[in-house]
Formats: structure tokens, sequence, C-alpha cells
């Protein structure tokens, strides 16, 4: 091969730059790999676990408090300027949605009982 030729000082040149990037590839699946089995380290811990689930009741209780205002506002609207079966069913949609959430967690429970006699 003619030293002279660019393809020459190209080829490896680029040959330079695919190693580097073949070895910080490398590098970073390693990495990726230590901060997944840090994560699992921390999802292990009692501390992690209970704050965890503490975000994920104040985020349901502010879902529940949201939806529930807007189910009253709509019944205090539908009483206010609506024609009566309006408010009737903005007062049904209210005690159904009330009723569905205070239901779930037995309906949840019920459903993991009848797994575990089943499946088990």
């Amino acid at each position: 091969m003619d030293s002279r030729t660019p393809t020459t000082y190209f080829y490896d040149q680029h040959e330079r730059t695919r190693e580097a990037l073949t070895q910080l590839r490398g590098r970073l699946d390693d990495l990726v790999v230590r901060i997944q089995s840090l994560k699992e380290e921390k999802v292990r811990t009692p501390a992690h676990q209970q704050i965890v689930e503490d975000e994920i009741d104040k985020a349901e209780m502010e879902h529940y408090t949201r939806v529930s205002k807007q189910k009253a506002l709509r019944v205090v609207e539908a009483f206010s300027y609506g024609e009566p079966m309006e408010a009737i069913d903005a007062v049904c949609d209210a005690l159904d949605w009330k009723a569905f959430v205070r239901i779930n967690p037995h309906m949840i429970d019920a459903g993991e009982n009848i797994e575990k006699q089943v499946f088990r």
C-alpha cells in the first residue's frame, strides 16, 4: 500500500476512533450494570421501601382529593345551573367515584386471596 494515499491516513484515524468508541462503550456498559445493581440495593432497604410507599400514598391521596373536589363542583353546578337529570347524573357519578375508591382496596385483597387459594 502506498503511504502517500489519503485512505491510509483516514483508515488509521477511523480505526483508532472505532477502538476508542468500543472501549468507551464497554466502560459505559459496565457503568450501567453497576448503576442497576445499586438501584436494586436501594430498593431492598426498609427505609427506602417505606419512603416509596409513603410517596405513593401521598400521591394517591392528592389524586383522590382533586377528583373528589371536581366531582363535588360538578354536582353543585348541576344543582345551580343545570337540568334535574344533569344533577342526578352528577350525584350518581360522584357517589360511584366514592364507592369505587373505598371498595378498591378490599377488591384487591379479595383478588389476592382468591389467587392464593387457586394457584398455590
